[in-house]
């Protein structure tokens, strides 16, 4: 899970395999995974990735929630290239962006730990890609201050959207880029098999090892928030 703003906690959890998925399954997992890697040996990964059918889909979602939803989606795509580029571009100084962040959420600002950072990201694209799109299913109640719930690493698992990932409790909208930071941090649980171990409204945050940190979800969905803020 994830924290957006004191006091709230966001995750996601799983109920139901991708709908997406379930082509595939019905043909026979070994045949497929053996009829791709055929064609990864001959043809490449592009040409594996065209064959796979990917979307995003949605459970018990209005339509407004789902444009909403997918927006945020490919918000959070965007913002883990971005935050890669300027990572992987980080001297030890600059990006004066990368610097504050890595402080303020791995406790470090050495290009080693910057490294680290942007090899997990680099890790979670490709665990991404070679999974099928996420479902996103759709709270009708809010369950205390969650924005969003997924169980540990499991790449099949939906991820619940709640009430308060849309509307604060003062009845405003909650913003675009705090919303796909939601996901990112969701995304660490379900793809990059990251724990809450610390969030970073938490008095004790800063306090934590950069061990730790490399290891909590909460860290990476903030520093990528804040990089390409």
């Amino acid at each position: 899970m994830a924290a957006a703003s004191p006091g709230e906690r966001v995750e996601a959890r799983a109920t139901a395999e991708p709908a997406a998925a379930r082509p595939a399954a019905a043909s026979g997992g070994a045949g497929l995974a053996q009829t791709m890697l055929a064609l990864q040996r001959t043809a490449g990964n592009r040409a594996v990735a065209q064959m796979v059918a990917r979307t995003v889909t949605f459970d018990e979602c209005s339509s407004d929630q789902e444009s909403r939803i997918l927006s945020a989606h490919r918000k959070a795509h965007r913002m883990l290239s971005a935050a890669l580029r300027k990572t992987r571009a980080y001297d030890g100084t600059d990006p004066a962006e990368v610097h504050t962040a890595l402080a303020k959420h791995f406790n470090s600002t050495s290009t080693f730990v910057a490294g680290l950072v942007a090899t997990n990201i680099e890790n979670l694209q490709s665990e991404m890609d070679w999974s099928f799109d996420p479902q996103y299913e759709c709270q009708a109640e809010q369950d205390d201050s969650v924005l969003a719930w997924v169980p540990w690493c499991i790449p099949g698992a939906d991820i619940e959207v709640y009430p308060l990932w849309f509307t604060k409790r003062d009845g405003t909208q909650r913003d675009l880029h705090s919303q796909a930071s939601t996901f990112i941090h969701e995304w660490f649980h379900k793809y990059g098999c990251k724990l809450d171990v610390g969030y970073s409204h938490e008095d004790d945050y800063g306090e934590h090892s950069t061990f730790r940190q490399l290891l909590n979800a909460d860290s990476f969905g903030e520093f990528i928030h804040d990089v390409t803020s």
